[in-house]
């Protein structure tokens, strides 16, 4: 019994170092993970980036850009990023949505994903009306982990 205490003492240091290990990891992804910040323009006042897991190895990444008046141009780009363990990359060059004369753009697109990696959605938003110009950039927080899609 004696010689079995050390063992499971070095089992209980090795699992605490690995929990202690994915916990430092998921809050490095946390961070990384952010929304770029409020919106304070003068005409885009909603900017939405969205992941849903699909269950079938396909994720739907969603993005609406919203103004509050019809306005000359307004577009969407959602891209899909993957967690390499030390940086977000993107996986795709991303969908984008143009619209004249309107006051939204919204748009979902389907896409496959490899096993072993965290997803995230990241969107791109612009409205351009009058010579005026804003764009903002926003990254999906609930990358949909620790649920069963993203980690693939």
């Amino acid at each position: 019994m004696r010689r079995r205490a050390p063992l499971v003492a070095l089992v209980l240091a090795g699992v605490l170092a690995v929990c202690t290990q994915a916990a430092a990891i998921s809050e490095q992804l946390r961070a990384e993970t952010e929304d770029a910040g409020v919106l304070t323009t003068k005409y885009l006042v909603d900017a939405v980036c969205r992941i849903y897991d699909n269950g079938d190895g396909t994720v739907t990444l969603y993005g609406k850009s919203v103004s509050n008046q019809v306005v000359d141009r307004i577009w969407v780009k959602v891209t899909l990023q993957k967690w390499t363990g030390s940086r977000w990359v993107d996986v795709n060059c991303g969908y984008r949505l143009d619209r004249y004369n309107t006051w939204i753009a919204e748009i979902f697109k389907e896409q496959p994903i490899q096993r072993g990696y965290y997803y995230r959605c990241k969107g791109e938003h612009q409205v351009i009306h009058d010579g005026y110009s804003t764009y903002q950039c926003t990254r999906r927080r609930n990358w949909a982990w620790p649920r069963h899609c993203c980690k693939r």
